[in-house]
């Protein structure tokens, strides 16, 4: 079953889409000082590694191409480059001449018609011409062999979480193929990759190889949120070894793979809010126009928070000016266009506006995060003082249903709950901006209405990725000061008080990497690291 999941995983895979995955297999097959070196000046070579072999150390590189190749594509395509590859001397400052170099070529497919011929024959003349090394050829069953005995076999094997995995994954993958997969569905398999037992490579590799086979599959029936989440649950995985790893050589090639992630994660965030905002204007900013199915009075809310939240994480991921410009507007038209935006359905998405009112914040927009902030307060204290509440973060979609709108129904069995997550969000967001009127106004209001703000406390250990972590502590009722100095005083608050100042793993990585967490497990937000965010 796996190698048909693979082999249908690499016949729709584009070339540059194999670039994320293919790095993480050569570390799992023993390569080494792997670089990625794809470009117009790559000279044959995608990948570059090394490799030790009874003692020997050669030097490896790799040109990745899509699909079958025929004879014409070989001839016209491929044949120049990986001669170019064996003869050229100009590469990557970190090839090295001195030792044996193995050219091989790498295709998602398989040579066809004429093609195999066409390679013999550069081969005897680069053994004959050129006294160098056959250029070696991993085919679409090679590269599935390697797949699964280096990613996914290997891990399913090792360990007791892992056997239950392997038939968890196959549900997953179903699901996704079926279009009716979570974003919670994709959080709770993925955290099998935490398993203390599991090798470094083999987690990396196999958390990234069924990272973009859910991503893909996601793509296809139209579910992006859910393919982002599925991103973020390999940016957790290598998020996890980066704070773990012991040798600095592993520590640079995992930074690497954390920069493709990011990469890939940074554009698929622009992509579709990009996408989204396009159709959302040709509606004339009327987003219930273009949200497909029914029960439009409940998805409205859920898609606007959904849409913030990538937005959001988009501004903070993408490099270039010009696109944060474009998204920081659209964030700012979105929320003063549509009312849902400050309807937060349940406290699952309370985190989906941290990001886009800190992107309003570093956009000098301050006017309309306020006002943003100040109508999700309103809304959630109707939602006390008139219902219910909103329901917490782990609950159903249906609890989310039944608690946000079955309080005039008799017939509806819900409970008021006074705890609430989002207020302590909005109260913490609002301390941000330092604006002592406005401080006071959101506490005294959540106050009024008698909301317990609840926040869970994270500790500077692996405990960072993962929702029931040991040394999680658990604030049920917090008492805010009543009037704010300094957000970076972080006295206003029980729980910032003893909030981490900072995290061993900021010292590794960005702000933004590691408040990607925040996204996939919904119940913590790193207040301590804002202003590092948007500085």
């Amino acid at each position: 079953m796996l190698t048909n999941v693979l082999g249908d995983y690499l016949d729709s895979i584009s070339e540059r889409n194999f670039d994320f995955p293919f790095m993480a297999l050569l570390r799992a097959q023993g390569f080494y000082d792997i670089h990625f070196t794809h470009g117009q000046v790559e000279f044959g070579k995608d990948f570059i590694a090394k490799q030790s072999l009874n003692g020997n150390i050669f030097q490896y590189s790799f040109q990745l191409k899509a699909g079958n190749i025929n004879q014409a594509t070989w001839r016209n395509d491929i044949q120049g480059q990986m001669l170019e590859a064996v003869i050229s001397r100009l590469s990557h400052p970190c090839f090295d001449h001195t030792v044996p170099h193995q050219n091989v070529l790498v295709i998602t497919g398989r040579l066809i018609g004429n093609a195999s011929l066409g390679m013999e024959d550069l081969n005897r003349t680069i053994v004959d011409k050129y006294r160098s090394r056959r250029i070696q050829l991993w085919d679409r069953e090679k590269l599935i062999d390697m797949l699964v005995s280096a990613g996914l076999e290997e891990f399913y094997s090792t360990t007791s979480s892992g056997h239950m995995g392997y038939g968890d994954f196959h549900i997953l993958y179903g699901k996704s193929l079926k279009g009716y997969i979570s974003e919670k569905d994709i959080e709770n398999h993925s955290k099998n990759w935490l398993d203390d037992l599991v090798i470094s490579k083999n987690r990396v590799l196999g958390a990234i190889l069924e990272s973009e086979i859910i991503t893909q599959n996601c793509r296809r029936n139209g579910f992006f949120y859910e393919s982002i989440h599925s991103q973020l649950s390999a940016l957790r995985v290598i998020l996890f070894e980066i704070n773990n790893v012991q040798d600095p050589s592993d520590d640079i090639f995992l930074n690497k793979i954390l920069s493709s992630a990011v990469i890939n994660l940074a554009r698929d965030c622009f992509e579709y809010t990009t996408h989204v905002q396009k159709s959302w204007e040709e509606s004339g900013h009327d987003l219930v126009k273009i949200i497909p199915g029914t029960g439009k009075i409940f998805t409205y809310l859920v898609n606007c928070a959904r849409i913030l939240e990538i937005a959001g994480l988009a501004f903070f991921l993408v490099q270039s000016p010009d696109e944060k410009q474009v998204l920081c507007k659209f964030i700012s038209n979105f929320i003063l266009s549509e009312q849902g935006c400050s309807h937060i359905p349940s406290d699952r998405y309370a985190v989906s506006i941290v990001f886009p009112v800190l992107a309003l914040k570093k956009c000098e927009r301050n006017e309309v995060a306020l006002e943003f902030l100040h109508r999700l307060t309103i809304w959630l204290c109707d939602r006390y003082e008139q219902g219910n509440g909103i329901a917490g973060i782990g609950k159903s979609p249906l609890e989310e249903i039944s608690i946000l709108l079955g309080a005039p129904f008799s017939f509806i069995a819900t409970m008021k709950r006074n705890d609430n997550y989002l207020a302590t969000v909005l109260s913490d967001l609002a301390a941000f901006f330092e604006d002592d009127i406005f401080y006071s106004k959101v506490i005294n209001d959540i106050r009024a209405v008698k909301i317990f703000p609840t926040y869970w406390q994270i500790s500077d250990n692996n405990d960072l990725f993962i929702i029931e972590g040991r040394s999680i502590i658990s604030y049920p009722n917090i008492e805010y000061l009543d009037h704010l100095k300094r957000f970076n005083d972080y006295d206003f608050a029980q729980h910032i008080i003893h909030e981490e100042r900072t995290y061993g793993l900021s010292q590794k990585v960005s702000p933004v990497s590691i408040m990607t967490l925040m996204l996939l497990l919904r119940d913590r937000y790193f207040p301590t690291l804002w202003n590092l965010l948007i500085e």
